[in-house]
Protein backbone atom coordinates (compact mmCIF):
# COMPACT_ATOMS: atom_id res chain seq x y z
CA UNK A 1 0.00 0.00 0.00
CA UNK A 2 3.16 2.41 0.34
CA UNK A 3 1.99 6.04 1.45
CA UNK A 4 -1.76 5.49 -0.15
CA UNK A 5 -2.67 4.01 3.01
CA UNK A 6 -2.81 7.65 4.30
CA UNK A 7 -5.12 9.02 2.10
CA UNK A 8 -8.84 9.22 2.34
CA UNK A 9 -10.87 7.83 -0.79
CA UNK A 10 -12.42 11.20 -1.71
CA UNK A 11 -8.73 12.62 -1.83
CA UNK A 12 -7.79 10.02 -4.21
CA UNK A 13 -10.36 11.14 -6.30
CA UNK A 14 -9.79 14.45 -6.13
CA UNK A 15 -6.07 13.93 -7.26
CA UNK A 16 -7.05 11.43 -10.47
CA UNK A 17 -9.20 13.77 -11.16
CA UNK A 18 -6.87 17.28 -11.88
CA UNK A 19 -4.37 14.52 -12.94
CA UNK A 20 -5.88 12.95 -15.81
CA UNK A 21 -7.22 17.04 -16.55
CA UNK A 22 -3.53 17.60 -16.76
CA UNK A 23 -4.28 20.35 -13.85
CA UNK A 24 -1.24 19.42 -11.35
CA UNK A 25 1.94 17.62 -11.58
CA UNK A 26 1.11 14.44 -9.04
CA UNK A 27 4.38 14.56 -7.60
CA UNK A 28 4.39 17.69 -6.81
CA UNK A 29 0.75 17.58 -5.35
CA UNK A 30 1.21 15.19 -2.92
CA UNK A 31 4.63 16.94 -1.50
CA UNK A 32 2.75 20.22 -0.83
CA UNK A 33 -0.46 18.51 0.36
CA UNK A 34 1.11 16.09 2.26
CA UNK A 35 4.11 17.98 3.65
CA UNK A 36 2.63 19.69 6.85
CA UNK A 37 1.32 16.41 7.86
CA UNK A 38 4.54 15.01 8.77
CA UNK A 39 3.95 12.26 6.39
CA UNK A 40 6.70 11.20 4.75
CA UNK A 41 6.14 10.00 0.97
CA UNK A 42 8.76 7.77 -0.79
CA UNK A 43 8.47 8.08 -4.89
CA UNK A 44 10.95 6.07 -6.04
CA UNK A 45 13.49 2.85 -4.91
CA UNK A 46 16.72 4.51 -3.02
CA UNK A 47 15.26 7.77 -2.58
CA UNK A 48 15.58 9.13 0.63
CA UNK A 49 14.91 12.14 2.64
CA UNK A 50 17.71 15.29 3.66
CA UNK A 51 17.30 16.28 7.37
CA UNK A 52 18.98 19.15 9.34
CA UNK A 53 20.37 18.62 12.52
CA UNK A 54 17.47 20.74 13.92
CA UNK A 55 14.52 18.41 12.38
CA UNK A 56 16.29 15.10 13.10
CA UNK A 57 16.38 15.74 16.94
CA UNK A 58 12.27 15.86 16.74
CA UNK A 59 12.21 12.46 16.14
CA UNK A 60 12.95 11.40 19.61
CA UNK A 61 9.50 9.41 20.50
CA UNK A 62 7.85 11.60 22.35
CA UNK A 63 3.90 11.09 22.58
CA UNK A 64 4.65 7.85 21.15
CA UNK A 65 5.88 9.52 17.85
CA UNK A 66 8.62 8.05 15.37
CA UNK A 67 12.12 7.51 16.89
CA UNK A 68 15.35 8.24 14.18
CA UNK A 69 19.22 8.12 15.33
CA UNK A 70 22.04 8.81 12.86
CA UNK A 71 25.29 6.84 12.28
CA UNK A 72 27.45 8.11 9.90
CA UNK A 73 25.22 10.57 8.48
CA UNK A 74 23.01 7.71 8.00
CA UNK A 75 19.20 7.74 9.70
CA UNK A 76 17.40 4.86 10.41
CA UNK A 77 13.83 4.57 11.93
CA UNK A 78 14.37 2.69 15.32
CA UNK A 79 10.84 2.99 16.37
CA UNK A 80 10.08 -0.80 16.57
CA UNK A 81 12.62 -0.95 18.80
CA UNK A 82 10.84 1.20 21.50
CA UNK A 83 11.50 -0.53 24.57
CA UNK A 84 15.58 -0.22 23.69
CA UNK A 85 15.55 3.59 22.53
CA UNK A 86 12.33 4.89 23.62
CA UNK A 87 12.66 7.62 26.24
CA UNK A 88 14.61 7.08 29.54
CA UNK A 89 15.71 3.97 27.86
CA UNK A 90 19.26 2.62 27.37
CA UNK A 91 19.83 3.88 24.06
CA UNK A 92 17.56 6.68 24.30
CA UNK A 93 20.76 9.01 24.38
CA UNK A 94 21.60 8.48 20.61
CA UNK A 95 17.79 9.58 19.73
CA UNK A 96 17.27 12.44 17.42
CA UNK A 97 20.97 13.08 16.54
CA UNK A 98 24.21 11.48 15.28
CA UNK A 99 26.41 10.24 18.30
CA UNK A 100 28.65 8.08 16.28
CA UNK A 101 32.01 8.17 18.83
CA UNK A 102 29.67 7.11 21.58
CA UNK A 103 28.70 3.48 19.87
CA UNK A 104 32.93 3.07 20.34
CA UNK A 105 33.18 5.18 23.77
CA UNK A 106 30.18 3.80 25.34
CA UNK A 107 29.93 7.71 26.59
CA UNK A 108 25.73 7.74 26.64
CA UNK A 109 26.10 11.47 28.44
CA UNK A 110 28.33 13.68 26.64
CA UNK A 111 26.95 14.97 23.78
CA UNK A 112 28.74 18.03 21.86
CA UNK A 113 29.41 18.84 18.37
CA UNK A 114 32.88 16.71 18.35
CA UNK A 115 30.27 13.66 18.66
CA UNK A 116 30.03 12.59 15.15
CA UNK A 117 33.96 13.61 14.33
CA UNK A 118 35.38 9.86 14.32
CA UNK A 119 38.15 10.34 11.90
CA UNK A 120 40.18 10.18 15.07
CA UNK A 121 39.20 7.03 16.28
CA UNK A 122 41.18 4.12 15.50
CA UNK A 123 40.76 2.33 12.24
CA UNK A 124 39.61 -0.35 13.37
CA UNK A 125 37.02 1.46 15.48
CA UNK A 126 36.01 3.59 12.40
CA UNK A 127 34.96 0.14 10.99
CA UNK A 128 33.22 -1.25 13.83
CA UNK A 129 30.72 2.05 13.15
CA UNK A 130 30.50 0.56 9.55
CA UNK A 131 29.42 -2.64 10.64
CA UNK A 132 27.22 -0.98 12.99
CA UNK A 133 25.52 1.06 9.55
CA UNK A 134 24.91 -2.64 8.07
CA UNK A 135 23.26 -3.87 11.01
CA UNK A 136 20.93 -1.12 11.22
CA UNK A 137 20.34 -1.36 7.67
CA UNK A 138 19.41 -5.30 8.15
CA UNK A 139 17.79 -4.42 11.47
CA UNK A 140 16.04 -1.01 10.56
CA UNK A 141 14.49 1.45 8.17
CA UNK A 142 16.82 3.39 7.04
CA UNK A 143 15.21 7.00 6.37
CA UNK A 144 17.19 9.39 4.62
CA UNK A 145 20.47 11.49 5.48
CA UNK A 146 21.88 13.99 8.30
CA UNK A 147 22.93 17.17 6.62
CA UNK A 148 25.84 18.32 8.09
CA UNK A 149 29.59 16.37 8.79
CA UNK A 150 28.74 13.39 6.88
CA UNK A 151 26.33 14.96 3.83
CA UNK A 152 25.74 18.12 2.11
CA UNK A 153 22.97 19.53 1.47
CA UNK A 154 22.66 18.09 -1.61
CA UNK A 155 22.97 14.58 -0.17
CA UNK A 156 26.74 14.15 -1.20
CA UNK A 157 29.16 13.10 0.43
CA UNK A 158 31.27 15.11 2.24
CA UNK A 159 35.15 15.73 1.66
CA UNK A 160 35.15 14.78 5.70
CA UNK A 161 33.21 11.48 5.05
CA UNK A 162 35.70 10.83 1.97
CA UNK A 163 38.24 10.59 4.47
CA UNK A 164 36.66 8.20 6.52
CA UNK A 165 35.97 5.89 3.20
CA UNK A 166 39.67 6.17 2.73
CA UNK A 167 40.08 5.17 6.52
CA UNK A 168 37.56 2.05 5.83
CA UNK A 169 39.06 0.97 2.43
CA UNK A 170 42.90 0.93 4.40
CA UNK A 171 40.95 -1.47 7.01
CA UNK A 172 39.58 -3.90 4.67
CA UNK A 173 42.65 -4.30 2.56
CA UNK A 174 44.63 -4.85 5.49
CA UNK A 175 42.11 -7.64 6.42
CA UNK A 176 42.39 -9.13 3.21
CA UNK A 177 45.96 -9.23 4.21
CA UNK A 178 45.80 -10.41 7.28
CA UNK A 179 43.41 -13.56 5.97
CA UNK A 180 45.82 -14.22 3.27
CA UNK A 181 48.92 -14.42 6.01
CA UNK A 182 46.20 -16.44 7.92
CA UNK A 183 45.75 -19.16 5.36
CA UNK A 184 49.18 -19.19 4.44
CA UNK A 185 50.41 -19.78 8.04
CA UNK A 186 47.39 -20.62 9.61
CA UNK A 187 47.69 -21.17 13.75
CA UNK A 188 48.30 -24.52 15.17
CA UNK A 189 46.52 -26.21 17.78
CA UNK A 190 47.29 -25.25 21.37
CA UNK A 191 47.34 -27.05 24.93
CA UNK A 192 49.12 -25.66 27.90
CA UNK A 193 49.67 -28.77 31.06
CA UNK A 194 51.86 -27.73 34.49
CA UNK A 195 53.35 -31.13 33.42
CA UNK A 196 54.42 -31.04 30.40
CA UNK A 197 54.07 -27.31 29.94
CA UNK A 198 52.55 -26.61 26.24
CA UNK A 199 52.08 -28.65 23.44
CA UNK A 200 51.50 -26.81 20.03
CA UNK A 201 50.76 -29.38 17.21
CA UNK A 202 49.49 -29.27 13.67
CA UNK A 203 46.70 -30.90 11.53
CA UNK A 204 44.97 -30.83 8.79
CA UNK A 205 42.29 -28.80 9.88
CA UNK A 206 43.48 -26.75 12.99
CA UNK A 207 42.60 -23.38 13.20
CA UNK A 208 39.36 -24.86 12.50
CA UNK A 209 39.68 -24.61 8.82
CA UNK A 210 40.16 -27.86 6.55
CA UNK A 211 43.49 -27.16 4.36
CA UNK A 212 44.37 -30.56 2.72
CA UNK A 213 47.78 -30.24 4.48
CA UNK A 214 49.42 -30.52 7.50
CA UNK A 215 52.69 -28.35 7.95
CA UNK A 216 54.85 -28.05 10.79
CA UNK A 217 54.82 -25.70 14.14
CA UNK A 218 57.06 -22.56 13.43
CA UNK A 219 57.21 -19.58 15.45
CA UNK A 220 56.05 -16.85 12.99
CA UNK A 221 56.64 -13.24 14.12
CA UNK A 222 53.74 -11.07 12.11
CA UNK A 223 55.36 -8.04 10.62
CA UNK A 224 55.71 -4.33 13.19
CA UNK A 225 54.73 -7.05 16.14
CA UNK A 226 57.63 -8.33 18.42
CA UNK A 227 55.53 -11.24 19.92
CA UNK A 228 55.17 -14.63 17.75
CA UNK A 229 52.13 -16.84 17.47
CA UNK A 230 52.73 -20.38 16.63
CA UNK A 231 51.82 -21.33 12.94
CA UNK A 232 51.43 -24.20 10.73
CA UNK A 233 54.21 -24.52 7.74
CA UNK A 234 54.24 -26.20 4.78
CA UNK A 235 57.93 -27.47 3.63
CA UNK A 236 58.08 -24.44 0.83
CA UNK A 237 57.64 -22.02 2.87
CA UNK A 238 59.59 -22.58 5.92
CA UNK A 239 62.53 -20.41 4.88
CA UNK A 240 60.29 -16.99 5.58
CA UNK A 241 62.74 -15.11 7.45
CA UNK A 242 59.56 -14.22 10.06
CA UNK A 243 59.57 -17.99 11.10
CA UNK A 244 61.82 -19.32 14.02
CA UNK A 245 61.97 -23.08 14.95
CA UNK A 246 61.47 -24.26 18.27
CA UNK A 247 64.36 -24.97 20.59
CA UNK A 248 64.59 -29.11 20.97
CA UNK A 249 61.97 -30.36 18.27
CA UNK A 250 63.02 -31.88 15.65
CA UNK A 251 62.06 -30.19 12.45
CA UNK A 252 59.75 -32.58 10.76
CA UNK A 253 57.52 -32.73 13.68
CA UNK A 254 54.16 -32.01 13.26
CA UNK A 255 53.79 -31.43 17.23
CA UNK A 256 56.32 -29.50 19.96
CA UNK A 257 56.67 -29.00 23.31
CA UNK A 258 57.89 -25.66 25.09
CA UNK A 259 57.57 -23.90 28.19
CA UNK A 260 58.21 -20.24 29.09
CA UNK A 261 60.63 -18.88 31.71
Amino acid sequence: MGFWKYIAFPVLLSIAYYFLRGKVNLEDFLKNTYESQKIEITLGEGESKLFTKEELSKYIGENDGPIYLSILGSIFDVTKGRKHYGEGCSYSFFTGKDASKAFVSGDFETYDESSDDVIGLEPSDIAGLDNWVQFYHKDYTFVGKLIGRFYDSNGEKTEYFKEVDKILEDVKEKRKEEEKLQDLFPSCNLKWTKETGTKVWCTSDSNGKERGWTGVPRKYYEPAKTYFRCACVEEHNLENPNLKQYDDCDPKATTCYYSVD
